[in-house]
């Protein structure tokens, strides 16, 4: 479990765009994964001696995590935190009305801690727990619970043109600190990190 605490920085959250709901916690994941895969296709050809790749494009860009959920409220430890997550994965319910029909699609999120990217709408794939059963409160209430988290990014979605530019003009300043850390640091004593 990791609680870092930094007196200016920007907590852990994610915004649920449908039920215009402010998810945050104290404790942020440990390990963010965040792939995309190419989507190549190895073409059989007769006669040759090898078979020509294709590239067809990509797949979607996944973030998945856990967080771990504590609280020490002993009355309703974290079913409160719990319950705002719950609501990610389930259909879009409207607090004012309660409406809820077959027809209401999976929130969305805006997301972007600790991935190096500016803030991106994103389709929830997974929202899972895991409940320490050792750790309840008196009203028998999870006090200690993990969330696995899997989402995936709507690159159809406005937001993500100004992600494209960010990691465009993000890959030139890389290139310049890559050649600055090999140049100017491995003249220096001592370690390279």
């Amino acid at each position: 479990m990791n609680t870092k605490t930094y007196g200016f920085a920007i907590p852990w959250y994610m915004f649920d765009l449908a039920n215009y709901n402010l998810i945050t916690s104290r404790t942020i994941p440990e390990e963010i994964s965040d792939t995309k895969k190419p989507r190549l296709t190895e073409q059989g050809v007769p006669g040759l001696n090898y078979d020509p790749v294709i590239s067809g494009g990509n797949h979607n860009r996944h973030l998945a995590f856990r967080i771990d959920l504590v609280s020490r409220d002993q009355l309703i430890g974290v079913t409160p935190l719990i319950k705002s997550l719950e609501m990610l994965r389930n259909q879009t319910q409207n607090l004012w009305t309660m409406g809820k029909s077959d027809f209401n699609p999976n929130p969305k999120v805006l997301y972007c801690w600790g991935v190096g990217s500016i803030p991106m709408v994103c389709l929830v794939a997974r929202v899972d727990f895991t409940h320490v059963s050792r750790m309840t409160g008196s009203a028998m209430q999870p006090t200690y619970s993990h969330c696995d988290i899997e989402l995936i990014v709507d690159e159809s979605n406005p937001l993500h043109k100004m992600e494209e530019m960010w990691r465009m003009a993000s890959s030139i300043l890389g290139m310049a600190q890559g050649l600055v850390q090999v140049g100017w640091n491995s003249k220096l004593p001592g370690r390279p990190y």
